[in-house]
């Protein structure tokens, strides 16, 4: 999914999470977690187009793994609702990536990527290429990236 699908959907989440808890702060903790979680793809993003190494994905932060530590704290916390709201967005996030990204069942289990050695041919059909355009797509995109991904190359040559 898009960063601007993860926005909505953690804002409507973050809303329905105020009208439950009376919390607003939990609206921009479930914005947080929804949309920053993708944070992770910049090392493979790195790897892909600085490095032309795109037959490896690690997602480290695309794990569901990661929900056992996120609803212990909720509940050690008696489901705050800042916990709460965080472990939601972040539930939502895989949940809709796992819908909207066309990857295999297993693939946002950190052990599954594991298990196959962070494969992206036993991930996903994703390709660099297509990733690159994709990204093209999002706004101010087609005039960052080329010239920032060209200047990291400089950068890394060095």
């Amino acid at each position: 999914m898009k960063p601007a699908g993860h926005a909505a959907v953690s804002l409507a989440l973050g809303g329905g999470t105020y009208l439950v808890t009376g919390s607003p702060g939990s609206v921009g903790v479930a914005l947080l977690t929804g949309v920053l979680v993708d944070l992770d793809h910049l090392p493979d993003f790195y790897r892909w187009f600085i490095l032309d190494q795109s037959n490896r994905i690690w997602l480290l932060l695309h794990s569901y793994e990661l929900l056992i530590p996120a609803i212990l704290l909720s509940y050690a916390t008696d489901w705050n609702p800042l916990a709460l709201a965080g472990t939601l967005g972040f539930l939502v996030h895989l949940l809709c990536d796992q819908w909207a990204n066309g990857v295999r069942p297993l693939t946002y289990f950190f052990t599954y990527r594991a298990l196959k050695g962070f494969r992206t041919s036993e991930m996903a059909p994703w390709t660099a290429e297509s990733v690159y355009s994709d990204l093209l797509h999002l706004p101010f995109m087609p005039r960052l990236l080329p010239p920032t991904i060209a200047w990291i190359r400089k950068l890394s040559r060095r």
